[in-house]
């Protein structure tokens, strides 16, 4: 899977793809499986809990940074378009 684009009428693309960090995500998501994310794929077969096994893979943080909204304001909405790569 790979992310390809995002969007926001009020944030360009540019500083979107760099505040939720989709090239270091792109990157991550092209690697094999490492331990725990075979564990946590294989949850059903492991003595550990859901909690413990999310803990031990890779988080991403997304900035949406601070847009004002006016009261009565529409929602802010972020559209991200994925990309099977992997032919699965």
């Amino acid at each position: 899977m790979r992310l390809t684009d995002v969007r926001n009428d009020q944030i360009s693309i540019a500083n979107l793809w760099e505040h939720f960090e989709l090239t270091k995500m792109n990157k991550e998501l092209l690697l094999p499986l490492n331990h725990n994310e075979i564990l946590f794929n294989n949850s059903d077969k492991t003595t550990g809990s859901n909690e413990e096994l999310q803990k031990a893979l890779t988080n991403f943080v997304w900035d949406f940074g601070k847009i004002p909204i006016k009261s009565g304001g529409k929602p802010r909405k972020v559209r991200l378009t994925l990309k099977n790569v992997g032919g699965v």
